[in-house]
């Protein structure tokens, strides 16, 4: 009776490996790099995380704001009058400014975000 041998996965970064290989002037053969996976480490599946897809920027924010909508809906759907709106948009900004900045999704966003820390902060 054969040993049914174990389901091995990769998840692989590929700006982390890109940035790797041509750090040492090297150029990636994905398919013997493949091979390498499969023989070494005996990969049946690899997956490739390739982060953010240029031109999809309208889908992100949609998703951020669809994400912080619904997370603001739910948190004070019962809740109604003049600071409960207040709080609902501080909610809102508290999940939807900091993806905006961390994931860089409008070029515009990092030099207002600049600004207004050294204007809160006193520096001129």
């Amino acid at each position: 009776m054969k040993k049914k041998q174990k389901a091995t996965y990769a998840f692989i970064d590929a700006q982390n490996l890109n940035l790797g290989v041509k750090s040492q002037g090297w150029k990636l053969d994905w398919e013997k790099f493949r091979q390498y996976l499969h023989n070494k480490y005996g990969v049946i599946k690899a997956y490739l995380f390739i982060g953010q897809v240029a031109g999809n920027e309208s889908l992100y924010t949609f998703l951020l704001a669809a994400a912080g909508y619904l997370v603001c809906h739910y948190l004070f759907s019962g809740l109604h009058g003049f600071w409960w709106i207040c709080l609902r948009s501080i909610v809102f900004i508290i999940i939807y400014l900091p993806a905006i900045i961390y994931f860089k999704i409008s070029p515009d966003i990092l030099p207002v975000w600049r600004t207004m820390i050294k204007r809160l902060s006193g520096k001129r």
